[in-house]
């Protein structure tokens, strides 16, 4: 069965993540959709492997700019400061590296390798296939027996996820409307979108 916990942003879904991760017969999927391209993650259209291989290794432009203006983001797992670290702050981060791989593994490039492994050996197929063929083989690779994906604001494309999932089971974590709206005050991605949507 498919899983996932939807929300807005600042609602409380990354301790949630956090807390299913401890569960040994869970694998939580900390961040997948939110980065990927929108015009193309929940695409019916038949994708070849290595155009889904470069759907999740590309960067998320906004996030680059978030760490070009000296901000953080908490979200954000990478191990930018250890010892050979293969990609900088001022780099394109590929999005499977900006939080889920480092959730899963402490080896997060290595994993990353074995993943674009996998996922260029697939046959062509939709978008939300190719996801499923991920979810599973991670979840079996890490000795799991379910899966469950939560993605910040991801309430913005909940119509999407149920059209391309059959069967899935959503969860709905909320948070008062002025708590959530004070959390995203202090946090500089929110910020940073709102001075670009209104040219602060």
């Amino acid at each position: 069965m498919h899983r996932f916990i939807v929300g807005t942003g600042r609602c409380g879904s990354t301790l949630l993540s956090r807390m299913l991760a401890r569960n040994p017969a869970t694998l939580s999927l900390f961040e997948f959709f939110n980065g990927l391209d929108g015009s193309r993650r929940f695409s019916s259209a038949p994708m070849r492997a290595d155009a889904y291989a470069e759907l999740i290794s590309a960067e998320q432009p906004f996030l680059t700019w978030v760490y070009e203006r000296g901000y953080d983001a908490p979200e954000v797992l990478y191990p930018f400061d250890a010892p050979g670290a293969r990609f900088a702050r001022s780099e394109g981060l590929p999005w499977i590296l900006v939080s889920m791989l480092p959730a899963l593994s402490d080896a997060p490039e290595a994993l990353y390798d074995e993943v674009l492994k996998f996922v260029r050996e697939r046959p062509e197929q939709s978008a939300p296939a190719h996801h499923l063929e991920l979810f599973d083989w991670l979840t079996r690779r890490h000795g799991r027996r379910v899966w469950v994906e939560r993605s910040g604001a991801s309430i913005d494309y909940l119509g999407d996820l149920n059209d391309s999932f059959e069967g899935a089971r959503f969860l709905h974590i909320h948070r008062v409307g002025e708590e959530a709206a004070l959390s995203m005050r202090e946090h500089h991605a929110f910020r940073l979108a709102i001075m670009l949507a209104y040219a602060l």
